[in-house]
């Protein structure tokens, strides 16, 4: 079973390059190009902006706000070794989870 991502970004350029990049690491990916668009989502959240630092990281407050599972967001230009690793790490998160969730705790 591949885990869930979604993937908010603003420019479409990259809005069509990051699910294939997250595809390799094991994700089924929605990409949305707002933090509104987000509301429902269940999956791990990573927010990838070129914004100033403050406002990379305010969808992480609102997300974490809203209880959903929202990972430190990356600025652009962005580092894909390290985005990469992230993806995996979050990968192996969701299965441990997925795997806990299953034996009833």
């Amino acid at each position: 079973m591949r885990n869930e991502l979604l993937v908010i970004e603003d420019a479409d350029v990259h809005l069509s390059v990051l699910p294939k990049i997250a595809a390799q690491a094991g994700f089924n990916t929605t990409g949305v190009s707002s933090v509104d668009a987000e509301l429902k989502f269940q999956a791990p959240v990573l927010n990838v902006s070129a914004s100033e630092e403050e406002a990379l990281y305010a969808p992480v407050r609102i997300g974490n706000l809203l209880e959903l599972n929202v990972h430190p967001p990356f600025a652009k230009p962005t580092n894909l070794t390290l985005l990469r690793g992230t993806l995996k790490q979050i990968a192996r998160d969701t299965d441990r989870w997925r795997q806990v969730r299953a034996a009833g705790w």
